[in-house]
Parts: structure tokens; sequence; C-alpha cells
């Protein structure tokens, strides 16, 4: 069984990159429900738990965050990015792929599967910009702590995926690779 995971089940104030080690520690239902389910996953002999950070294209009335993010680029429409708040983006085809390694390699227990490094918001909307060639003049460097939201996010998702990368002896994605995979994927949807 492998039991896909979020990022969000820190409390955000590490510095630097979490590593599977590290406490959690939920600020939202959504990240306490994860864990219930991550716990449930690592009582049985054969579970997986990925954590990871899912960015790319869905086909149904949702909206992803990177598609909201090209969206307001392409209607060249304001765009508030944080420029304190981290993440390691992976697109789905990516943790795809990822996923069957680990079919191929049975691998147990918990693993962090992120992008090899970290980004935050605001430079991966500049980035999504700069690869998708597009204008970033309207993209607004502002600090998560200038939102009232409704449910507690932490600021850094950060993960560190060196324990899977070692085990399955492959080289994870950055987040800006992730951003070119995306590029890919727009630039094959509009040719077919």
């Amino acid at each position: 069984l492998i039991y896909i995971s979020t990022d969000s089940v820190f409390d955000g104030e590490k510095q630097g990159a979490y590593s599977e080690s590290d406490l959690v520690s939920p600020l939202n239902v959504y990240a306490k429900t994860k864990i219930m389910g991550e716990k449930s996953v690592q009582s049985m002999n054969n579970g997986l738990v990925l954590r990871t950070n899912i960015i790319g294209w869905t086909q149904e009335d949702k909206t992803s965050f990177a598609e909201w993010v090209l969206n307001r680029l392409n209607d060249n429409a304001p765009l508030n990015l944080f420029y304190d708040v981290y993440f390691s983006p992976l697109t789905v085809y990516d943790l795809s792929f990822i996923i069957e390694k680990i079919i191929e390699k049975p691998i147990l227990g918990l693993y962090h599967c992120g992008s090899r490094d970290n980004i935050s918001k605001y430079d991966f909307g500049k980035k999504m910009a700069e690869i998708f060639q597009l204008s970033d003049s309207n993209i607004n460097r502002v600090s998560v702590d200038s939102v009232d939201f409704k449910a507690s996010r932490p600021k850094n998702m950060a993960l560190n995926s060196d324990k899977l990368s070692d085990k399955l002896q492959y080289d994870i994605p950055s987040a800006i690779d992730s951003i070119v995979h995306m590029k890919n994927q727009y630039d094959t949807q509009l040719t077919n």
C-alpha cells in the first residue's frame, strides 16, 4: 500500500528542509487527517508513506497552485506570491515515475518525495513566468503574514528527499526541473 501524504504535516518553524525524522506538528485539520492516515499505513507490514507537494495539471473543476499562477500570468492579472513560504514541488508526472521505481524496487516505511531543493512561492511564480515566456510585471512579492487564512498554514514546507533518492539511486528533479516538465507537458497538450 502506498499512501500519498503532504508536506503540511509540519509547523513550518524549522530552518531548512524537513527530514523524515523531524517531529510532525500539524497546524490544520487537513494535516491532522493526513497524519492519521500515515499512522494507519505505518502500522501495516507492507505500507509506504510518501510526503509530497504535487504540482501540475488538473482535469476537474479545481485549479492547482501552478495552474492558478499560469492563468494569472496569461491574463496579465495581479498575482500576490509569498516570499516567505517555501516548498519542494514535484510534478504529477515525476511523482508517477518515482512510484514506478518504488514498485520495481519495493520499499516500505516513510519517505519524503519532493523536489531535490526548495523554492519560495514568489520565486516559483517568477520562474514560471520566465520558463513559460510570460511577463512577470504583475507578480507582487508579499508576506504570508499579510493574509488572514481561515486555517493556519506552515511557512516552511520544504522536504529533504535525500533518503528516497539514495534508496532508489535516482536523482530527484529540482523545483526548476519540475517547472520545465510542466512547460513540456503544456506544449505537448497544445500540439495534440
